[in-house]
């Protein structure tokens, strides 16, 4: 990969191995000068072996996920590269231009260029051919015909340089100096289509040679390799050509080999800089691996953008697990933490302790979690390479060191981080607190007077020499932290970083800036509504009722910056004055206008990411830009969005419950069980929740995305229409066919349907357009299987049809209906044109290899349909006049130009559109017209014999491959071409099918990552309990009802994860493809949802939770409740 979340991959490399070392280099520091409290951080490690286990086992889970989805990119890549690498042999370069048809210059060029790169080390090889394309090879011994075959004349010897040839079967070293008189060599691709064997007779046709055909004999069949790669390819001496063409010492390709091999990509802007000094003015340099491999690039951009999304919600998952993790580690050291202060240890004692610990989990799950990594994304290679020897080229295990340092870095990094934070979260408990096991406290509010006298009391008392580290390292950040926090509990720091960003958003047309910053706004002004309900409450409150506590105003003073001595009676202080609530403001009160503030602002945040991307444009606002990360960022915040509701919200859902069993006693015992944990520990509670909900909703949209991409590209009855062969004949068209097929042998029950497609173009015109006038376009003249739906997928019918069904059955009955392709309807002008949101580094769809216009129609009298717009499923039927043009508007071969104006027409006839053709692999483009309305009124004789293709659909049972070879040899004399779709479609599309696979192994990975992760954090979340569960045991509970009320709570947290991430996923997958985003490529992606896998998904998550809880549930409920008591 050579970009990671748009950042060049070297810049990010560089960045975290540099963050990742400026880390490990503090905590080695820090250890060397604490070494007394690094000892007490580490002694836990060896002492708890179980949990030190299911701790690196649960970091090694991030890594491997991270370092198994890098490692699946480099294959991508790598595969990419291949497919264009692969197809051109070993040539980097080629020298083309000159003059005439073929592009003709002096062969005196090759030779002083050879001797000139002898001495540059950047070039291997030197050598030259006169080349021919688009000839028709037919076969008189195998008796198969091939079109679109290119030849190369070659000089003698000048192929060494590239490897030479070998031949296929005996391995024998070839070359061109030993080819006889009329002699050729087939590289293996041709072999295959033709079914040639050594000694087969062949005749070669061109259009430029009228009337004429050429002999040859075929000497071997040597590999794909050399001057020629996985394309069609015959090989001869250079005079054979020459003799043809009357050329005698010109050439029309010079090919350049560079240093490196299949790598010499990599120096070609170096070697064409050479060569551009040596060769004549009139020729020029094509980097044709470079731009083989560009192209490639570009047309399977998709793949590239899906996975760097799915990279996204890994990275996530990863992140979530590590941060749970080491959080429900913090909570199981709180007794440890609050004996540690009571003895007089410091709170940055504390958080050095569990850096420590942490640190050390850290490097050692990261590096075991890069190596699991590894071998896990090899074995996703390993099953995936027999899909790629289906097209005939190696896939290779690839894995860049970069991404090996970026796995291994985010792991470390994530993990720090994750330690740092949940360590300063649990330092800053009272020693109370964690004796007791008690809630988290809210704290209350400072306002902004008292935190900046606090500060300005620090400073003063900085110049103390014994209170200076103290300050430094602890009081002086508190209270940074609760200025920060201050600001933005009012609201201030949100609505100006908020306002900021919206603003860079307008300024740069950034759709991540201005969604981001209208989420800080829209939180800003709860929080600031929310505190200015709340003041008024109090002053309302404060004039019925004095201040509570005479020391209320001393403990608001000092806060958490108290003497540590004290601490345990502020903390009594602090839970006295929350329950009176200060100046009389009741908590009751406080937790409605939290509940109401936060209900509001979730559920608003949760309604704007959610919503369609052309909102923005009903509401006047400009085009903004923005990648595939936008569909990421905008699943985060409604996951975080919806939990921070559902839980601050928890006992809508849970009172009920309890209400609903209050009448069976066991059974609202165990309610009551199950739901006082995550009532108590809210902020846990929501972790597990938004991990839960994440990686059900990353596996929800991964399943879309992939089922319509397994639909598209690895349905092959999708792609070919249904049928199976198809053929082209070149001499003369087929009389009629099952008449004809039995005169040659060949039973015509062998094929259920066949259909008939003839090409031709002709005039248009809408009476129903504003301003009408006679335009060009594509027609196909169809009758048998086409008639019936084979070959064809509808995409909007008429108003009137209730089913595709009904619109074959119209086309069969009603000779004047007609279909037209879903490229001839315009974009409503809202739409994709000037569509809210674009990627402005998205490839053309031309680039993607996928036309816009009908090949030979890009003039300005192309016809488009009006009234009709893409993406509707319905319609009014439209009428239309179609005529034939008369041949002053084709070209001397007899087909039509584009550029000429339709202006002289024969005679018209109706049509009535009735449905529209899906043409979303841009290979359906026309005008689909029964053969009997057209017969009627026009000559149907197409301009050539090619104009006429023939689909045959074999029946049950029969060999299509076997049967296309018999139709090609029947009809030798008609020059009939023969293809099995399915074997195209693998040539064609074969990357795809394999990039598709490989999404599909990436699914598979992260929900097996992913639901062990969650199995994971239900074992701790029970490991932390194990106390809580002796005391429980101690007042009477039974094992079974523990156990129970733990599965419960854990069936809760799943469900309710699962509910959320199948939602949310549906909603988002809806509007990734609502945005265009596929459409924009041409895919002919479309949304559907996979029932089957969204339930096997939740299934599966539901059921690892389970299992994760079930067996230390079980564990613990055994144990005695003084062992469980004194667990440490």
């Amino acid at each position: 990969m050579t970009l990671l979340f748009g950042i060049p991959i070297d810049t990010l490399t560089t960045a975290l191995l540099t963050t990742t070392l400026l880390i490990i280099g503090i905590v080695v520091l820090l250890a060397l000068s604490n070494i007394i409290f690094f000892k007490i951080g580490t002694r836990n490690i060896p002492r708890r072996r179980t949990q030190m286990w299911l701790i690196i086992f649960a970091l090694m889970l991030s890594t491997t996920l991270l370092s198994s989805v890098l490692a699946t990119g480099d294959v991508i890549t790598t595969a990419v590269q291949t497919v264009a690498v692969y197809n051109l042999g070993s040539v980097d370069e080629t020298i083309e231009g000159g003059h005439g048809a073929l592009g003709y210059f002096s062969d005196g060029a090759y030779y002083q260029l050879r001797n000139l790169a002898s001495h540059d080390p950047d070039i291997t090889a030197v050598g030259a051919s006169l080349t021919e394309h688009d000839l028709l090879v037919a076969d008189i011994t195998s008796r198969q015909v091939r079109s679109k075959a290119s030849a190369l004349g070659i000089i003698p010897n000048s192929e060494q340089g590239f490897g030479g040839m070998q031949d296929d079967n005996t391995k024998q070293h070839l070359t061109i100096a030993a080819l006889g008189a009329n002699e050729v060599y087939l590289n293996h691709t041709i072999a295959v289509l033709l079914n040639a064997h050594r000694g087969d007779t062949l005749y070669l046709y061109s259009k430029r040679w009228p009337g004429k055909r050429y002999k040859v004999h075929v000497a071997a069949i040597v590999g794909d390799s050399g001057l020629v790669g996985q394309l069609p390819y015959l090989l001869s001496n250079i005079q054979f050509f020459r003799a043809i063409e009357q050329h005698n010492d010109d050439i029309t390709q010079i090919f350049i080999a560079n240093r490196g091999g299949a790598n010499g990509v990599d120096i070609s802007d170096r070697v064409t800089r050479s060569l551009s000094f040596w060769i004549p003015r009139d020729v020029h340099v094509i980097q044709v691996k470079q731009q083989g491999v560009q192209n490639s690039q570009k047309a399977e951009d998709i793949f590239s953008r899906v996975f760097a999304l799915f990279s996204l919600f890994a990275l996530a998952i990863g992140l979530l697990l590590i941060f749970l993790i080491f959080i429900l580690l913090a909570a199981e050291r709180r007794v440890e933490m609050g004996m540690a202060r009571a003895i007089g240890v410091q709170r940055r004692h504390l958080v050095l302790m569990f850096l420590f610990e942490g640190t050390v989990y850290d490097l050692l799950a990261s590096f075991f979690g890069l190596g699991l990594g590894i071998g896990t994304g090899s074995l996703l290679v390993f099953f995936l390479e027999p899909i790629l020897a289906r097209f005939n080229f190696p896939l290779k295990l690839t894995l860049q060191p970069h991404s090996l340092v970026i796995a291994y870095c985010l792991g470390v990094i994530f993990t720090f981080c994750s330690v740092a934070a949940s360590s300063w979260l649990v330092s800053r408990m009272t020693v109370v607190d964690a004796m007791r096991d008690l809630p988290e406290q809210g704290r209350q509010g400072y306002s902004l007077g008292e935190i900046c006298l606090r500060m300005w009391e620090l400073m003063r008392n900085a110049g103390r020499r014994n209170r200076m580290r103290r300050i430094l390292f602890e009081q002086l950040p508190d209270a940074l932290i609760e200025l920060a926090r201050s600001l933005i509990v009012l609201g201030f720091l949100p609505l100006l970083l908020g306002y900021w960003l919206m603003q860079l958003g307008l300024e740069r047309l950034q759709i991540v800036y201005f969604s981001l910053g209208l989420s800080l706004i829209v939180l800003g002004c709860g929080l600031l509504l929310k505190a200015t309900i709340e003041q008024i409450l109090r002053l309302i409150s404060k004039t019925r009722t004095k201040p509570v506590g005479a020391g209320a105003g001393r403990m608001r003073r000092w806060g958490p910056w108290a003497a540590p001595g004290r601490s345990g009676d502020h903390a009594a202080e602090n839970r006295t004055m929350g329950r009176r609530g200060e100046y009389g403001l009741s908590p009751h009160s406080s937790a409605i206008v939290n509940k109401l503030f936060v209900t509001l602002a979730g559920l608003a945040l949760v309604a704007y990411w959610a919503l369609p991307f052309d909102v923005l444009a009903r509401l006047g606002l400009p085009r903004f830009q923005g990648g595939i990360e936008i569909f990421f960022l905008a699943g985060l915040m409604m996951v975080l969005g919806l939990v921070w509701v559902l839980i601050t919200d928890a006992e809508l859902i849970v009172n009920p419950l309890v209400v609903l069993c209050s009448r069976l006693p066991r059974l609202f015992i165990l309610t009551r069980l199950a739901s006082a944990y995550p009532l108590h520990r809210r902020f846990r509670t929501g972790l597990s929740v938004v991990m839960f909900s994440m990686v059900v909703f990353a596996m929800t949209v991964m399943a879309v995305i992939t089922n319509a991409m397994q639909n598209t590209y690895t349905n092959i009855d999708t792609q070919t229409g249904g049928y199976d062969i198809q053929a082209v004949a070149y001499f003369k068209p087929l009389p009629d066919i099952r008449s004809a097929l039995q005169q040659h042998g060949i039973n015509p029950d062998a094929f259920s349907s066949i259909g008939v497609q003839t090409s031709t173009a002709v005039g248009v015109i809408q009476l129903s357009n504003g301003t009408p006038s006679w335009r060009i376009y594509p027609a196909q003249v169809v009758n048998g299987g086409f008639l019936q739906g084979l070959g064809l997928h509808l995409s909007a019918r008429a108003q009137g049809f209730s089913s595709d069904e009904a619109v074959w059955q119209a086309l069969q009955s009603h000779p004047n209906y007609a279909l037209i392709d879903s490229n001839a309807l315009p974009f409503r002008p809202d739409s994709v044109i000037s569509a809210p949101v674009y990627d402005p580094n998205a490839p053309l769809p031309a680039d993607a290899g996928m036309p816009t216009n009908p090949p030979g129609f890009d003039s300005p009298y192309t016809f488009s349909l009006s009234g009709v717009y893409q993406g509707d499923t319905t319609f009014p039927a439209t009428p239309v006049w179609v005529a034939g043009l008369q041949s002053s508007a084709s070209n001397a071969s007899g087909v039509l130009s584009a550029s000429a104006a339709p202006s002289a027409v024969t005679s018209a006839i109706k049509l009535t559109i009735i449905g529209v053709v899906d043409n979303s692999d841009s290979v359906h483009f026309g005008l689909y017209i029964p053969h009997a309305a057209y017969a009627g009124n026009t000559d149907l004789n197409p301009t050539t014999p090619d104009a006429q293709t023939y689909y045959f659909k074999v029946a049950p049972g029969q060999d299509k491959r076997a049967l296309a070879l018999a139709l090609g040899s029947a009809f030798l004399d008609n020059g009939l071409e023969t293809t099995v779709l399915e074997d195209a479609i693998w040539q064609i599309r074969g990357p795809r099918i394999f990039l598709s696979n490989v999404l599909l192994g990436i699914v598979g990975l992260t929900l097996l990552l992913g639901v062990t992760a969650l199995a994971i954090t239900g074992t701790r979340a029970v490991i932390e309990r194990r106390q809580q569960i002796g005391m429980l045991r101690a007042i009477g509970c039974s094992r079974g009802l523990i156990q129970v009320a733990f599965l419960c709570e854990s069936f809760f947290v799943g469900t309710l994860g699962s509910i959320m991430g199948v939602v949310l996923g549906l909603i988002l997958s809806s509007n990734i493809f609502a945005t265009n985003f596929f459409e924009q490529f041409n895919t002919g992606l479309t949304f559907s949802v996979p029932w089957e896998e969204l339930g096997l998904i939740v299934g599966i998550a539901l059921l690892a939770s389970f299992l994760g809880a079930l067996l230390p549930a079980w564990q613990a409920g055994r144990i005695s409740p003084a062992e469980a008591i004194r667990y440490q």
